[in-house]
């Protein structure tokens, strides 16, 4: 028997051993130690890791009258609230708590946060950086509809112009628009940034790059994390093979977080966070999952991620006999 790149390779068997018990096992393969050394097969043990995404994109610098006369209209209705507080007539009560609401919710649709409006009443006046400069700049980003899972209010933010080339400006990103822009599938986020010298000016054009961690679901920066060669990934589910030890390897079906990077003595190296189907510790293939996958299928395991990469004679069709 030949393998796909023609070279001669010498059958494996499907372990008999029971499946583990509350493991989601697909196939099971047992190789001998020839085998294992004449396929290059690599393993590297499941650990937690500090993982993190890093996301470039365009930005301007905020001109936007439209949100500077919505907040002065958003005080206005604030201070009329104010005057008719203690009215007699409870209908003039309920027109000045509607103005202020429906005020609120349009800085809402217009990029604001919560956190950002309660400041704006707590100080009582628009801001004016977003018509001209002063000693904070908002600068306005576009994020990808499938990037947003890893941007988060308060993340910190790295701003450059061509203006300016060499120079960094350090922002925080206040809020995130709840609406997606339905052409280009990307939400705005508005990012406040230190203006050291009123150099960011309305319209100008920035370079932003956000490094976000991934954080776990229970808060923790150190997740379970599985390198990005493991993964076998057919579209409708991820096998990893796990080496168990004495030459048997199962494939595993696996669910796992978005692709991030992690630092490895310098290098960066792709990994995926894991959320269920592996745990600390174990050993997966990182090299010769594939023909491990494929083999798994000629002896019965059939995990079905390449379906039947190998080409091998099993795989031809029947010959049909005359009638």
């Amino acid at each position: 028997m030949k393998d796909s790149m023609g070279m001669d390779f010498i059958p494996v068997y499907e372990e008999e051993a029971q499946q583990p018990a509350g493991e989601e096992v697909l196939s099971r393969v047992k190789l001998s130690p020839e085998q294992i050394a004449l396929a290059g097969v690599k393993t590297e043990a499941i650990t937690k890791r500090h993982l993190s995404k890093l996301i470039r994109t365009v930005g301007k610098v905020a001109f936007d009258p439209e949100l500077a006369v919505s907040q002065e209209e958003f005080l206005t209705a604030l201070e009329t609230r104010e005057k008719v507080k203690n009215s007699s007539d409870p209908g003039v009560i309920k027109r000045a708590d509607d103005l202020v609401e429906k005020s609120k919710f349009k800085l809402r649709l217009l990029g604001m946060g919560n956190d950002e409006i309660k400041a704006l009443e707590e100080e009582g006046m628009a801001q004016l950086n977003l018509v001209l400069p002063e000693e904070k700049a908002w600068v306005y980003a576009d994020i990808y509809e499938y990037e947003l899972g890893w941007i988060k209010v308060g993340e910190s933010v790295s701003i450059a112009t061509t203006a300016y080339p060499g120079e960094r400006f350090d922002g925080v990103i206040k809020s995130i628009s709840p609406v997606i822009n339905p052409m280009t599938r990307s939400a705005k986020i508005r990012i406040e940034a230190d203006n050291k010298d009123k150099k960011l000016q309305p319209e100008m054009y920035a370079d932003v790059v956000i490094e976000s961690m991934y954080m776990d679901s229970d808060g923790s920066h150190m997740t379970l994390a599985v390198p990005k060669d493991a993964v076998l990934d057919t579209g409708a589910r991820r096998v990893v093979y796990v080496d168990t030890g004495d030459g048997v390897y199962i494939g595993k079906e696996v669910k796992l977080g978005p692709e991030a990077s992690a630092d490895i003595d310098g290098e960066e190296q792709k990994f995926y966070p894991v959320i269920s189907g592996l745990g600390e510790g174990e050993e997966v293939v990182t090299k010769s999952n594939f023909l491990i996958d494929s083999q798994s299928q000629l002896s019965g395991g059939a995990s079905g991620a390449y379906g039947g990469a190998l080409g091998t004679e099993e795989s031809k069709p029947p010959v049909h006999q005359g009638h």
